[in-house]
């Protein structure tokens, strides 16, 4: 098993990691009352992963409270501890360098005076900070131990908060920059390759003081075993698996590791979660700073009340029935649009000039020179950043392949990609280590004959309602994050000079009645399309090949499974969009 494959093996099914494993080589036994370098007491389990157990502790030197996390102690654990270590201590140590302080200043205007007299912190990298490192000795050999400060929850569940339809773009914005300064700092300034962004991996900033509390009231408890290496941070930990991922997730682990596949209880994920939706909600509250106006929760009394007289229900029982927010709860509490985070998990993260692995990132956010086996650089966290911010926006995966008898998912992704995006550059698609797989000589996907065109831009309007004007601005700025040759595409530090990122306008989605002027003006301009191609002779675009026509429909389905195509999308809606579809392939 590579690397790659042994860290991201997680065993979902067991609320405790095997006993087994406590021997020589393997996890150290820690106790509850346990010191650790005379100064970090443990107080409390906060998970486990393939590779340690994680422990928030109290640091007795300074009075604060951390997350530790303990490593096997063989030789191979061992070597990747130290992997990671040299990743952090490089990410904790340069946030002082002159070229970063001048960048700073540069995305911090609003604080430049504060940063001038106070100097640069290790928060304005947004980056997970290492505090410590040391070893430990105990019956089952000798133990690296990493200590991190402790985080919060992470955007998958904000995402989930705002029942996946989308957080407020005002929020997406400022988290979009705070993630943009992370990596420009990780790849300009520590020359690492974070491999694995997605909403998981970037983790709301917590106070000492809500950690204190969170502990002194006792919401920060164990729950189901964390992912290996720096998943370890998240506190309050959720890791039930949600409906709308369930079947990625196991597709991803059997990409991974078959017999792990075979360990997955979908039920029994789905009866704990169902057990926790009350208090997640509250930690949910908590964590993140929402308020709850007096009016709303004076509204929500009286509803409980009503409940319970006439259903003679307990109050608490109705508010168990969803894990998420209910349209009502969110239109009296939000969560706080000035939040700050941190990006985590470097444990699959590589140097500039080193990779350790040619198999990177998580597959709704992997870019299509791994899926072809070309050499990857720092951009491929720019594409998984674009990939996770449109799932901030919408509630829905920008690309979420799947496979059938036909094909497998690395074609279906590429034609997720082409359908979205554009043609490929053939010459640098047919380069790559895996094209003979999936494309023919000529750089055609080999299974799938037959695209669903629905590029970005019309995909925000149509879809998801988007303004014409706001779809524009948000496409000129993912789209440069989106190409498909790494070394054209934008950097972290380009893209955090796109003017989205300033702008303040919440009111970006359009109403009924301006949705169905723009339905009406589409099909007018399909009439005069069609009645034009008519005209000059054409069945269809002369411009636009065969196969991405739309002719022959009623063939056997060799296409992409398409990731925004429902039973009720209007194929004829596409057809207006073919000329701009074509002139997409001349740019790129």
């Amino acid at each position: 098993m590579s690397s790659y494959e042994e860290e991201s093996s997680v065993i979902y099914d067991d609320t405790q990691e095997s006993g087994k494993d406590y021997r020589q080589g393997g996890y150290h036994p820690v106790e509850l009352g346990d010191l650790f370098a005379n100064r970090y007491l443990v107080v409390q389990k906060l998970g486990w992963g393939h590779f340690s157990t994680v422990w928030l502790c109290k640091d007795t030197l300074h009075d604060t409270f951390i997350a530790m996390k303990v490593q096997k102690s063989a030789p191979n654990y061992t070597e990747a501890a130290l992997d990671e270590i040299d990743l952090l201590m490089k990410i904790s140590k340069h946030h002082n360098e002159p070229l970063w302080a001048t960048a700073v200043k540069q995305y911090h205007k609003e604080e430049k005076s504060h940063i001038e007299k106070h100097g640069i912190s290790i928060n304005h990298c947004y980056v997970v900070q290492l505090l410590n490192t040391f070893s430990h000795t105990g019956p089952n050999g000798t133990h690296v131990c990493l200590v991190f400060e402790v985080l919060g929850v992470n955007l998958l569940e904000i995402i989930k908060f705002y029942q996946y339809k989308g957080i407020p773009i005002n929020l997406c914005r400022n988290i979009s920059k705070q993630v943009l300064i992370g990596l420009d700092y990780l790849h300009r300034i520590c020359g690492i390759i974070h491999t694995d962004l997605k909403p998981e991996n970037v983790i709301v900033q917590l106070t000492q003081a809500q950690v204190k509390e969170l502990f002194i009231k006792g919401r920060i408890e164990t729950r189901e075993p964390l992912a290996p290496v720096v998943k370890e941070m998240k506190m309050p930990i959720y890791k039930e698996i949600d409906d709308r991922n369930s079947e990625s997730d196991t597709e991803n682990i059997k990409e991974v590791d078959e017999k792990k596949k075979k360990k997955i209880d979908k039920k029994k994920r789905y009866r704990k979660r169902k057990q926790e939706q009350k208090k997640q909600m509250k930690e949910m509250q908590k964590v993140l700073g929402e308020n709850t106006t007096a009016a709303g929760q004076e509204k929500k009394k009286k509803k409980k009340k009503k409940s319970k007289k006439n259903k003679g229900e307990n109050p608490q029982k109705t508010d168990s029935l969803s894990g998420f927010p209910t349209e009502e709860s969110l239109n009296t509490a939000e969560i706080d649009p000035n939040l700050k985070i941190k990006i985590a998990d470097l444990g699959n993260a590589c140097w500039l000039d080193r990779h350790f692995s040619t198999e990177i990132q998580t597959r709704q956010y992997r870019s299509p020179e791994v899926i072809l086996g070309i050499n990857y650089n720092h951009t491929a966290d720019v594409w998984s950043f674009a990939c996770m911010l449109f799932e901030l926006l919408t509630g829905d995966f920008l690309f979420d392949p799947r496979t059938n008898d036909n094909f497998g998912k690395d074609e279906d992704h590429l034609a997720q990609m082409i359908e979205t995006l554009g043609i490929m550059p053939r010459e640098w698609a047919l380069s790559g280590q895996y094209a003979k797989k999936l494309l023919n000589r000529i750089g055609e996907l080999k299974n799938i004959k037959q695209l669903k065109i629905w590029l970005l831009h019309d995909v925000l309007i149509e879809k998801y309602r988007f303004k014409i004007q706001e779809a524009d601005e948000l496409c000129s700025f993912l789209s440069p994050m989106l190409v498909f040759r790494p070394e054209k595409r934008c950097t972290a530090e380009q893209a955090l000079k796109h003017n989205w990122l300033n702008q303040g306008n919440n009111d970006f989605k359009m109403s009924e009645e301006e949705y169905q002027d723009y339905i009406n003006l589409c099909e007018n301009k399909r009439v005069e399309t069609l009645q034009r191609y008519e005209h000059e002779g054409y069945a269809s675009s002369p411009e636009v090949p065969q196969e991405y026509s739309g002719e022959d429909c009623d063939e056997e389905d060799n296409s992409s499974t398409g990731s925004w195509f429902s039973e009720d999308t209007n194929p004829d809606m596409f057809a207006v969009h073919e000329e701009e579809y074509h002139q997409q392939f001349i740019i790129r």
